[in-house]
């Protein structure tokens, strides 16, 4: 979960509980990646933990993109502007210019700090990539959202495919936005998946509590991951409208929008996702054009023009301790397992 969530704290709490950690790094720049990974080293230490304890680094595949026609970013502009206003964001502000951080620098800043699972998202990295990854010791993991994708992963080199069914919260790992999507649910794409491959299958989408781990581990997942379960947590960093939004807007229904970044990710809906026009550019372009108003929404509390990444399932969301949650989620496991 880039963008904040997965604080040192965190990650250090779900890892001394026993569970693997995992930062989101898809933003950051190398020198963010170094400070950070200093932090949870620092805290590991205090609570006991070697240094090269078991967490994953997770980052994003950027694709090529060139830069837009002025005429679409004007548009694109004059798309956002009204929503901008609310939280008096002028066009002026607005900004498309993008300068993505080089995958190679960040995983190189990450592996200083041996990190167990290096983990990749929207799609398949450069060799040079896998064989950095893998020369330094740890292991590789990569999404897919279908079974042509996992297949891909496989043959990439992988060690285990995150398979994320369509109920997940956050970026669509689908390798091509503009190509078909399946839109298959977890536990029907983890079944495919591993019937198809041969490594290691982590399920992930709408998994909230020991029953749904249950059922994933059914249906042919090796493990499983969970993001919106921990938005919650109280190592969490969420802000407190993220917080308040899930603890108390459980009516309102996820979607997949690209109008925050122009890429399909999944958010609880709000104003944004219901007013957005089509005039959005592509990923990552939209997303530094809307980072201004989300930014200025956020220090607002105004939740509706925020990109409330989370799960179809986030209503599930528990406010508790990391260490509780997953003590908890053991526990229910162990029921769910009892009964068979």
């Amino acid at each position: 979960m880039a963008g904040g969530p997965t604080t040192p704290e965190l990650v250090a709490a779900v890892t001394a509980a026993g569970a693997l950690g995992s930062f989101g790094f898809a933003y950051s720049s190398a020198a963010q990646i170094s400070s950070v990974c200093g932090e949870f080293r620092d805290l590991c230490a205090t609570r006991g933990l070697q240094s090269d304890c078991g967490w994953n680094a997770n980052f994003f595949v950027f694709p090529d993109v060139a830069e837009p026609e002025a005429s679409f970013i004007d548009d694109a502009v004059k798309n956002l502007q009204p929503m901008a206003k609310r939280v008096e964001i002028d066009a002026e502000v607005l900004t498309h210019a993008t300068q993505l951080p080089a995958l190679t620098d960040q995983v190189n800043a990450a592996l200083v700090y041996q990190p167990s699972l290096v983990s990749f998202h929207l799609g398949i990295p450069a060799e040079s990539i896998v064989d950095l990854v893998r020369n330094a010791g740890a292991c590789i993991a990569m999404s897919a959202t279908s079974r042509a994708e996992a297949l891909a992963v496989q043959a990439a080199g992988a060690d285990f495919i995150v398979a994320q069914g369509y109920e997940a919260g956050g970026h669509r790992g689908i390798f091509d936005p503009m190509a078909d999507d399946e839109m298959l649910v977890t536990l029907d794409l983890v079944k495919a998946i591993s019937e198809s491959c041969t490594i290691p299958v982590i399920a992930a989408g709408g998994i909230m509590n020991g029953s749904d781990i249950a059922m994933a581990l059914d249906n042919g997942a090796d493990a499983v991951q969970l993001g919106s379960a921990f938005l919650t947590v109280d190592e969490c960093g969420s802000s407190a409208t993220y917080r308040a939004v899930i603890k108390s807007m459980g009516e309102r229904k996820t979607q997949i929008t690209s109008g925050f970044s122009g890429r399909p990710a999944r958010g609880i809906r709000n104003l944004f996702i219901e007013s957005i026009g089509p005039e959005i550019l592509p990923f990552p372009w939209q997303n530094s054009l809307t980072g201004a108003m989300r930014k200025a929404a956020g220090s607002k509390g105004d939740f509706e023009l925020m990109s409330l990444w989370a799960g179809a399932e986030y209503q599930k969301a528990r406010s508790c301790t990391a260490a509780q949650l997953l003590k908890e989620l053991l526990e229910e496991l162990r029921e769910e397992m009892e009964k068979h």
